[in-house]
């Protein structure tokens, strides 16, 4: 669980919203093969689905009592979600289809609902552990806590710079092509002028 939701889901889900124009093309594929960056998130992705199903077997297998802790109704929220949102993925409308743009609005949408309730369930499983340890006596108490609370910050920094990376990028784009289409309608109004006529004058 925790491999999946701290790693491979939210690698996945940046690759899709920031690299792909920077990684095999632009968004969405602009031939009728998905690009090199579609392949990376759809693989990624499915990781971490095939990764949450085993580790719900797993645990649904070895635990009696469920739904007692709020990691277990985290993680059955998140099961249910992700293969969801892999089921969504798989039966995407065509890019010529009506529908493509409220499939993507949706898919973003639950994409991000997921991945929040993963990250919580990765790091309350994470203090879980923690204590079982501890009750144990056993060593390496802590150490999951820390490495799950590690990576969280460690990716919300990693979303923050690319965010704003993001939004610097669009405001560049966006002030490059108002200065361009403001030279072309100079330079058309000056190609007007000197197109006129000059008016005659009766002495």
């Amino acid at each position: 669980m925790g491999l999946a939701w701290l790693a491979l889901a939210p690698l996945g889900a940046a690759i899709a919203r920031y690299s792909a124009k920077a990684v095999g093309g632009s968004g969405g594929g602009g031939g009728k093969q998905p690009v090199v960056w579609f392949h990376l998130h759809r693989g990624l992705m499915a990781g971490a689905v095939l990764l949450t199903v085993a580790g719900a077997t797993v645990s649904y297998s070895m635990v009696e009592e469920h739904h007692s802790y709020t990691h277990s109704v985290l993680g059955t929220a998140m099961l249910a979600g992700c293969v969801l949102q892999g089921a969504g993925g798989a039966i995407r409308p065509a890019k010529e289809s009506p529908y493509r743009r409220a499939w993507r609005r949706a898919h973003r949408a639950g994409g991000h609902v997921v991945w929040a309730v993963g990250l919580a369930t990765a790091t309350t499983g994470a203090f879980l552990y923690d204590d079982l340890l501890a009750e144990r006596e056993q060593a390496g108490g802590g150490v999951a806590k820390a490495l799950a609370l590690v990576m969280v910050g460690v990716w919300a920094a990693v979303w923050a710079v690319l965010e704003v990376r993001a939004w610097w990028r669009h405001e560049s784009s966006s002030d490059g092509a108002a200065k361009v289409e403001t030279r072309a309608h100079g330079s058309a109004g000056v190609r007007a002028r000197r197109a006129e006529p000059e008016s005659s004058h009766d002495c």
